[in-house]
Order: structure tokens, then C-alpha cells, then sequence
């Protein structure tokens, strides 16, 4: 790859930015002069050739649609380089076990299970977890019917047929939302129903494997429309649906998330609202019984003892809506 490539520095201050809509309160939380943030901030727009940030109000600063789709490519990149410096570390180390995991796409999102690999560490700091990402729930469930993984974490839609052999721990159970446009007049009511929608333009991810969450209420959906569909919309990603919702083009199904994670530009213009037909979808981690892995004995403990650490969280986010 050639060219002039950002900084980490400079996606870092943008990260920070993104998140506070404030040249003041994010130069205080990265411990820099204000005027060093503004001139990084320009020097990354220059490096991307487009304004990531719309500046005509000092006081209401915002992301313009540039600075949001990029937000979402790069708000992962601290914690996967913190990732990586593990594990350089853990090559270095004699370690006491490994712990093969795999997870279905997004999943994470739903169900804060990685809080669990954090905590285990900490009990023994030698221990690795070798973590990779399968797109769909099938996919999860078959590495571990094939030995791929110690264990698995995905989502029990009614695609996926479950295995014999495999064992099966219910974290959370998930609904899917409706994520509207706050100027539309479906963000007055507390509960949606499929009826409601018949004739909103539905906002559904350009992958079909992406949408899986909402897969079983898409079906009732199409069940109930009239003849001459409306214009289903899609989008490329997994939170351009958000983004798109926020510029009123239409409706999305989504899944309850912290709020903390979506941009705040996108936060102040959506509302997620419960749909009545929405049925719960069970996220599970599922494990080989045959599996002789000492560790995964000692870990499939350890989520059993501190299910209600990845409960609450989602039962705080819940109410607060």
C-alpha cells in the first residue's frame, strides 16, 4: 500500500473528537492544547481529502456523513493494536494454557461476553485466547463441531440447527428494535407494531448473512405488505443503517446496544423503539462435550458464576430507554 496514511496519533485525536463533539472537552481528555487538536484534525482531513467535521457552528460542531462513515471503520483500532501488543507479550511468555474462541459476527454487540476474557486473565495472566470471527451463527456453530474452537458465541436464530454432540449456556436474550428517524412521527410511540411500518422504506444491510438478528421479523414484515412493496433500502456495513435512519431516508431494525458506542451526531437524531411481534433471540456459547481442554472446564465455570456481570449491563441500557 502507497500514499500518505494517517497517524495513529491522528485517528486517536479524531476517535476522541467523534465521541465529544468538542475541541475543548477533547483536548482535556487527550492532554493537549486545544489549537495542537484543530491542527491534527485538519492535517487527517487534508490526508483523507474530505471534512470530517462541519464547523459552521462553534458551538453545535457535528459529524458531517464522511466523518460518521469513518468513525465507524475506525473506532475499533485502539483496542485491536492493545490487542496486538497482548499478544507480542504472550510470545514472550510460558503460558499456561490456550483457549481457541470464535464468535459470530457482531455478536459482541449484543452480549458484552468479551468482559468475561478480561476478568479470567486476571486471575491468571498466562493464559491465551486465540480469538476469530466467523460472518453467521452456522458457521460458529460448525467450528466447533469440527474441533476449531474450544468456544463459540452466536445467536440461536431459526436458521440455525443445533448439533449433537455440542453443549449449549444461555447468556442474554436479545430483541430486535426499530430505529427511527426522531422527526417521524413513529418516535412518539412507545411500542411499534409490524402494522405500523407496512409502509415505511425499510433500511436492511447490502448483506444478506448481516441480517440474521432481525431475519425472523423480516419475514412477518414481508407477510403483511401489500402487494407494491415499499423501497427497501440498503446500505453497505454495519451502522450505515444508523446513518441512513438518522437522515430520515427511512426505517432500520437493529438490536439494543449501548448508546456509548454510536456516534453521538447519529444518537441525538434516532430513536430505537421496541416492535410488539419482536421475538427474543437467545445468545449462547456452545462447546464441544468431548472437548479435553482443561481450561475450557475452568472457564465455562467462570461464565456460569458471573452471568449476572453480562446481564446487568444490557438490563441498565434497557431501562434507561
Amino acid at each position: 500500500m502507497t500514499g500518505n496514511l494517517p497517524s495513529f496519533r491522528q485517528i486517536s485525536y479524531f476517535i476522541t473528537m467523534a465521541q465529544t463533539l468538542h475541541f475543548g472537552k477533547a483536548a482535556l481528555d487527550i492532554h493537549v492544547p486545544e489549537p495542537v487538536l484543530s491542527r491534527e484534525i485538519k492535517k487527517l482531513e487534508t490526508i483523507l481529502g474530505c471534512r470530517l467535521f462541519d464547523r459552521s457552528n462553534r458551538r453545535a460542531i457535528t459529524l458531517t456523513p464522511a466523518g460518521e462513515a469513518y468513525f465507524e471503520q475506525v473506532r475499533h483500532i485502539p483496542s485491536q493494536l492493545f490487542d496486538g501488543q497482548q499478544a507480542a507479550r504472550f510470545a514472550e511468555k510460558t503460558l499456561h494454557g490456550k483457549l481457541n474462541v470464535t464468535a459470530a459476527l457482531n455478536i459482541s454487540l449484543l452480549c458484552p461476553f468479551e468482559a468475561l476474557f478480561e476478568k479470567f486473565i486476571t486471575i491468571d495472566p498466562n493464559i491465551q485466547f486465540n480469538y476469530r470471527t466467523q460472518i453467521t451463527n452456522p458457521e460458529t456453530l460448525q467450528d466447533i463441531r469440527d474441533g476449531k474452537t474450544d468456544i463459540g458465541f452466536f445467536a440461536a436464530d431459526s436458521n440455525l440447527t443445533r448439533l449433537e454432540g455440542v453443549q449449549y449456556i444461555e447468556l442474554i436474550r436479545s430483541r430486535p428494535v426499530a430505529v427511527v428517524p426522531k422527526t417521524s412521527p413513529l418516535a412518539s410511540k412507545k411500542i411499534i407494531h409490524l402494522a405500523d411500518i407496512r409502509n415505511e422504506t425499510l433500511i436492511l444491510s447490502d448483506k444478506e448473512e448481516r441480517r440474521w438478528l432481525a431475519a425472523d421479523l423480516i419475514k412477518e414484515y414481508l407477510a403483511i405488505m401489500p402487494k407494491t412493496l415499499p423501497h427497501v433500502y440498503e446500505a453497505t456495513g454495519m451502522w450505515i443503517p444508523l446513518l441512513y435512519a438518522a437522515s430520515g431516508l427511512g426505517l432500520a431494525l437493529f438490536f439494543p446496544v449501548d448508546e456509548t458506542i454510536i456516534a453521538p451526531s447519529i444518537m441525538k437524531r434516532i430513536a430505537f423503539r421496541p416492535i410488539a411481534e419482536a421475538k427474543p433471540l437467545p445468545i449462547l456459547a456452545g462447546y464441544l462435550e468431548e472437548n479435553t481442554n482443561p481450561l475450557l472446564e475452568k472457564f465455562l465455570a467462570h461464565i456460569k458464576k458471573n452471568l449476572d456481570d453480562i446481564r446487568k449491563p444490557l438490563r441498565q441500557i434497557r431501562d434507561e430507554r
